[in-house]
């Protein structure tokens, strides 16, 4: 059989026998172990020196596949008995995997070699033997693979538990990422060892993560924010916790509806708005990208603080709409048009009280109506003259043409 078909075997066996995912992912690698007697299988490319002398000492399907190499085995993984039990067994019995589904192979195995060269053989009719690569064996492999998944409820791969050893020994940022992207409807907790640039020291600590980008990480400790660069990590591993990731998304034109995204949560993702009347200070979490008829802003984690600087822009827009407004000639002479009419109620009421009598008063009110009328007049000659055409300008372009479209997700934690 295939590499693939004798790790999909060990897989089953082992989930079926009660490991857990992990122990079966990394104890299946030991099913491959006894093709190391066949310089073309997958583990007799990698010790291609040792695969040649076994082959062309002992021949394929000997030695390694024999009774007494299961015993080999099972001495030189009793070690293993001190640290996992699980392991041990789990070990042994996927070696032993291997055996056993070659038993089914147009060739049979010598199970007692080199002791006894009898070879054994699952069927004596050859038609009900499989033929390695042949359509037989993907029939075979396919149904190995549907009850393994059908039976533990994951999909497993050996590149899957290849990166789980290389963890024990290396716990590298780019398998942090895989093992994070593997885990994403989860919260997912790091174990971070790096060099701290203020104390400049190696730390270790614990994070929520937020997120892992190629070159940094976002990550959270006692509802802090903390970003670590790839170059300053030394090693991180990834924990999945029993805490589903909360992920609301924000879709829309009204930045109104931002106002309600609850202190806690961390937002990420992009708003485009054509109209901005004010700059705003980039940082890691946010950026701000000015374009010839747009702001562009990227949100990375950036909480609901930072947020609402970016929904002001609204009341900011409206403020300076009302600003410009108040600067209309035509916006003058609506005041001074009311302040008119007040006039000449007031006079009319005086005279009607007598004339003579309020004479001083009378005379103060139509002196202050005629310098209002004269204002009134000089404005719109400035009206006339073309004087509100670039304030009226700004405030259609700050009015009408002001939109905003955001797609942003808010992502909800509860910290560590």
């Amino acid at each position: 059989m295939t590499a693939g078909t004798h790790y999909a075997f060990s897989y089953l066996l082992c989930t079926a026998s009660g490991f857990d995912q992990k122990t079966a992912l990394i104890a299946s690698l030991f099913a491959l172990l006894p093709d190391i007697d066949h310089p073309v299988s997958m583990i007799g490319r990698v010790f291609s020196g040792i695969s040649k002398y076994v082959l062309r000492k002992y021949g394929h399907r000997t030695v390694t596949h024999s009774v007494f190499a299961v015993g080999v085995i099972a001495v030189l993984l009793s070690p293993a008995l001190f640290f996992s039990y699980a392991f041990y067994f789990a070990a042994v019995l996927a070696f032993s995997s291997h055996l056993f589904i070659d038993l089914f192979n147009v060739g049979g195995v010598k199970l007692f070699a080199p002791v006894s060269q009898k070879e054994y053989i699952s069927f004596k009719t050859p038609e009900l033997r499989i033929l390695v690569n042949s359509w037989k064996e993907y029939v075979l492999l396919f149904v190995i693979v549907l009850s393994a998944v059908t039976l533990s409820g994951q999909s497993f791969s050996m590149s899957k538990a290849v990166r789980s050893v290389s963890k024990f020994f290396y716990k590298t940022y780019d398998g942090a990422i895989k093992d994070f992207q593997a885990n994403s409807s989860m919260q997912c907790i790091a174990e971070v060892s790096y060099f701290d640039n203020v104390s400049r020291k190696m730390v270790f600590e614990k994070f929520t993560v937020l997120t892992l980008l190629p070159e940094k990480a976002y990550l959270l400790k006692n509802s802090e924010r903390f970003i670590l660069k790839k170059t300053d990590i030394s090693e991180i591993d990834i924990k999945e916790t029993s805490s589903p990731a909360k992920v609301k998304v924000l879709e829309g034109k009204d930045l109104a509806l931002l106002s309600d995204v609850q202190a806690g949560s961390f937002i990420t993702g992009i708003m485009t708005v054509n109209v901005c009347p004010h700059d705003i200070k980039n940082s890691d979490f946010v950026k701000e990208e000015r374009g010839m008829n747009s702001v562009k802003f990227t949100f990375t984690y950036a909480n609901p603080d930072e947020l609402s600087e970016i929904v002001s822009i609204d009341k900011a827009r409206k403020d300076e709409i009302e600003h410009l407004r108040m600067g209309l000639a035509s916006y003058q002479i609506e005041l001074l048009s009311k302040k008119e009419r007040l006039l000449k109620a007031e006079l009319s009421k005086l005279k009607r009280k007598g004339f003579y009598n309020n004479y001083s008063s009378i005379t103060a009110k139509n002196d202050e109506l005629k310098k209002v009328k004269s204002k009134v007049e000089s404005l719109k000659l400035s009206v006339s003259a073309g004087a509100d055409q670039e304030t009226q300008r700004k405030i259609d372009e700050l009015g009408e043409k002001f939109f905003v479209e955001y797609t942003l997700y808010v992502f909800e934690t509860s910290g560590n």
